[in-house]
């Protein structure tokens, strides 16, 4: 009979242990699944060349989106003016909703390449949309593509870098072999480097995590179900592919392109890597401007889920299949790695959750360092998909390099190659740091975006409106820019103070009481058993 109830407060225990332990389990998941996607994405694709000329090349559209870019306004029209391409089949749209007396910097880079023949207007969607929609950069890329008759459509930020054969380069993944245009294909990504990415800690957390995900992740994702979630500066699309889906959502605040490929995706287009072109771009290089972009990042990210997550489960749409051989499971397969995939940030919010709830769980017996039900060693599993996830995006960012951007030919190429990826490496410190640091904002974008708090607001400084570019850094920085015209904090700024003040305490407190069990629970035997007593002792005072 003792037997028996045992048994019961046992499966009892263990059970109760599975449902504290559900957020670490689905963290545990995702951190394996990114092993996977690291592991498909570093293989560098199919280099495309250009196609035979079985008919004219296509007429191209170059927006450029701008507002407030007075350091990189005039760089970013001479880059696109300069491109290679047919002159009476390429146009420049610069879309220009500039305050702060960019839009002269503007219209005089225009006219002076128009005196050269190029076509090269500025459009200002704000005066034509003011009252009847929010200003946006979709609204102003949607004002644009209503207003050109282009076969194809470049997107190109204000800070984008590009090389002169940029659109001879990556055109061609729009046709095949024989040079027949491909109908199916939406968007072609090309791949991103970052001009700033040594400047510091900060930058250098993200040029890590953006080399491990929007590039190995990005690749690992339109091998997988066909989409390109990571649509960024420099995507080149079909002018078709807009039309079919409606244009762009003049909602979106931000991730218009992620949004854009989901809804071209589910309508049976598809997206390609170009293993063969680079742009470079810059990273937010200061605390304030990087948490306003992520958690703009992070609320549309829980948009989009709500958007777009019971059609990508359970509405019928074409073509979503995976280029891995799974046999008959292909479609639910990659199905469900397209639904995983969207929802994936909320694994921050879970981890939130965890760190806050462990050191109770301690206290309470409910861990896998209770020596009663669990074997020696498993306290060490608390560890496991941190480390899953940093050795993924490790073994990512020493493949972009080699096998990715630009596979060595000589001995030469190989050891500069290696001293690259070495110094990328070092980074993996500030990368860890940072991640966990911004937890709080990764959780504050999300939630607000689930319960439909909008952000920005609409009366938001224009420094949350946008992140500021530095240029070449010869252009003083606005005062918007410089949080000058943030003299007050906001009701939900304060908020978000105090969250991120409290998840900072309270993970510092999770870590320590981990780390002394940790301890405490691998010493020698009597050290140990000194420390049990120690710790039931804590529980009853407690």
């Amino acid at each position: 009979m003792d037997g028996a109830v045992e048994a019961v407060e046992t499966t009892g225990w263990f059970l109760a242990l599975a449902l504290t332990h559900a957020p670490m389990m689905v963290f545990t998941l995702y951190a394996s699944l990114t092993i996977v996607e690291r592991a498909l994405g570093s293989k560098r694709g199919k280099v495309k060349e250009k196609p035979p000329a079985r008919e004219a090349p296509p007429y191209v559209c170059v927006q450029l989106p701008m507002y407030n870019e007075p350091a990189c306004a005039k760089r970013a029209i001479d880059a696109a003016c300069l491109l290679h391409w047919p002159q009476d089949l390429i146009e420049i749209q610069v879309l220009d909703d500039s305050s702060d007396g960019t839009e002269d910097v503007v219209d005089d880079a225009c006219a002076e390449w128009r005196e050269r023949g190029v076509v090269c207007n500025a459009l200002r969607a704000s005066a034509v949309l003011r009252g009847k929609s929010r200003q946006t950069k979709a609204a102003a890329l949607e004002y644009g593509r209503a207003r050109t008759s282009a076969d194809l459509i470049v997107v190109l930020d204000a800070d984008a870098v590009v090389e002169e054969d940029y659109l001879a380069k990556i055109v061609p993944y729009f046709y095949d072999e024989r040079g027949e245009r491909r109908s199916e294909v939406a968007v072609v990504q090309p791949d991103v480097t970052f001009k700033n990415s040594s400047q510091n800690f900060l930058t250098m957390h993200q040029a890590f995590k953006m080399e491990a995900d929007a590039i190995v992740g990005n690749r690992a994702y339109i091998r997988a179900f066909g989409c390109a979630l990571r649509p960024g500066s420099g995507a080149i699309w079909s002018a078709a592919a807009l039309r079919a889906v409606g244009g762009w959502d003049v909602n979106m605040l931000a991730l218009e392109g992620t949004d854009m490929s989901m809804r071209t995706r589910m309508a049976g287009y598809s997206g390609k890597a170009a293993a063969n072109v680079i742009i470079e771009t810059e990273l937010p290089s200061t605390l304030s401007a990087y948490k306003s972009q992520q958690l703009r990042w992070m609320w549309a990210w829980a948009y989009l889920a709500k958007r777009h997550l019971a059609s990508v489960l359970f509405n019928s749409f074409n073509g979503v299949t995976s280029d891995i051989g799974i046999g008959v499971l292909n479609g639910n397969v990659a199905r469900l790695w397209f639904a995983l995939t969207i929802v994936r940030p909320a694994q921050w919010l879970l981890l939130a959750v965890w760190l806050l709830l462990l050191p109770e769980l301690i206290f309470d017996g409910m861990w896998l360092g209770n020596a009663q039900h669990v074997i020696h060693g498993a306290v060490w599993l608390y560890f496991l998909p941190l480390l899953l996830i940093l050795k993924a995006d490790t073994f990512a960012m020493s493949d972009v390099e080699g096998k990715v951007r630009s596979p060595p030919k000589s001995t030469g190429e190989a050891m500069s190659t290696m001293r690259t990826t070495l110094r990328k490496l070092s980074w993996i410190g500030p990368h860890a740091c940072v991640s966990l640091g911004m937890i709080a904002v990764y959780c504050t974008g999300y939630v607000r975006g689930i319960f439909g708090s909008t952000y920005p607001s609409f009366d938001a400084p224009v420094s949350q409106l946008r992140t500021p570019k530095l240029g070449n850094g010869d252009v003083e920085l606005s005062e918007a820019d410089r949080g000058a015209d943030e003299t007050s904090c906001s009701k939900s700024e304060i908020w978000q103070i105090v969250f991120e003040m409290a998840f900072v305490v309270a993970t510092i407190r999770a870590s320590i009481e981990l780390m002394k069990c940790c301890l405490l629970y691998t010493s020698p035997s009597p050290t140990r058993q000194e420390a049990i007593s120690y710790a039931v002792f804590c529980l009853k005072k407690k």
